[in-house]
């Protein structure tokens, strides 16, 4: 029995791993093509030099004397020589790009083909560590998810690389520094620009406001002029608000105004850090753990679960701390319909019938049984009513 429901169960984890998984792979797959593309382009213009070389070394052979020659092959030599270091490291960069596709890859095959119970059970854990450890990393809780990889042993699970750069830029961003955030958005402008991304704008528009907030008006405008002279059209309302801040000064009463100083933008700013670099690391934008949990939530969720007489003490959105995540979810569609025992939380069928109070309270025939073996009477939670078992009349539900 417990290989059968082993097998369903890994049957099922296929579907779910095929749905939510990919963001596994695909963060190092992407990064082998961006590495292989690089060493392919580099290899090309090193290569067009070289060749351009030989032959003007051919063409002044007979020109030049013996040492000049020697020399420019001596030149060439070196250059030669730094092309192998080069393409030997980035080598090593696609073996480990490649050994981290092979043992994520290896996981999920795992889940997808295992079949005894012991060690599905084995692969959850090591699945759950890792959906709380990238949880965790995405909310900035970088030495928590560290410790938690190494315990769990699941380092080679999780994109660990991309949020030690992230943690530099975040701190900087809290002590109010846009540098490192700014050198960030230089070392990877191209992609940025792919991505449409607004933030290097906002980090210049921030330390403007910051001039302007500690009384360097001069400096300000020096920065307007060197920063936003040349910046997209669309973001021309922003410069304009902003210019209008040397007016106002940082005490200003004017919402318009006031808000620009408001210290808060460093954390909007720390946010839209965090979804650029989930972009450029084909990363989504929710974390597993969020995508998984609003979609149980959402298979669970009925009107029952918004009203406090009709929660269930069993059921997950009736919780109180994931009512109000549920809130804004969907409502599960039954094409049946399953009827639940508010007193103890098991289901009615036919093996424990639905029985109606005399107020109109229904409740399981086994909730009624053993209240009225305990207490000696059957008391309704919601009205303080009484009554006895025999004033309980059967349901039938069509």
């Amino acid at each position: 029995d417990s290989a059968a429901r082993a097998a369903a169960m890994s049957s099922g984890l296929e579907a779910e791993i095929l749905a939510l998984e990919h963001p596994l792979l695909k963060v190092p797959y992407e990064r082998l093509v961006r590495t292989f593309k690089a060493i392919q382009s580099m290899i090309q213009q090193e290569l067009q030099g070289v060749s351009s070389r030989i032959e003007s070394l051919i063409k002044s052979a007979r020109i030049f004397p013996a040492d000049v020659i020697q020399s420019q092959l001596a030149t060439l030599r070196a250059t030669l020589v730094s092309l192998q270091a080069f393409l030997r490291e980035n080598i090593e960069i696609e073996d480990l790009a490649l050994t981290l596709l092979e043992k994520r890859f290896a996981h999920l095959r795992d889940g997808c083909l295992t079949t005894t119970h012991d060690r599905l059970t084995d692969w959850q854990r090591t699945r759950f560590d890792r959906i709380i450890v990238d949880y965790l990393l995405r909310e900035g809780h970088y030495a928590t998810a560290r410790e938690l990889a190494r315990e769990g042993e699941v380092e080679d699970l999780i994109n660990s690389d991309v949020f030690t750069e992230s943690e530099r830029v975040e701190e900087a961003l809290r002590r109010h520094d846009s540098s490192v955030a700014l050198a960030w958005c230089a070392k990877h402008k191209a992609r940025l620009t792919k991505l449409n991304s607004s933030l290097e704008f906002r980090l210049h528009l921030q330390e403007f406001v910051e001039l302007v907030r500690g009384g360097q008006r001069l400096a300000a405008v020096t920065f307007a002029k060197t920063h936003f002279s040349n910046v997209d059209a669309k973001y021309l309302p922003d410069i304009q608000a902003a210019m209008t801040l040397l007016l106002f000064g940082p005490n200003t009463t004017c919402e318009k105004y006031r808000r620009l100083f408001d210290p808060q933008r460093w954390d909007d700013l720390l946010q839209l850090f965090r979804r650029n670099t989930f972009g450029l690391h084909s990363l989504s934008g929710h974390s597993l753990l969020a995508i998984t949990l609003q979609t149980g939530l959402a298979s669970l969720k009925s009107p029952c679960c918004f009203r406090a007489q009709d929660r269930n003490a069993n059921c997950p959105v009736c919780c109180g701390e994931l009512n109000p995540l549920a809130a804004t979810l969907p409502q599960a569609h039954h094409i049946n319909s399953v009827i639940v025992c508010r007193l103890s939380g098991e289901l009615m069928d036919e093996n424990n019938p639905p029985l109606m109070l005399p107020n109109g309270s229904v409740f399981s025939a086994q909730a009624l049984k053993d209240m009225q073996e305990r207490q000696g009477c059957i008391s309704d939670p919601r009205t303080n009513e009484t009554f006895t078992l025999a004033d309980a009349q059967r349901v039938f539900v069509m």
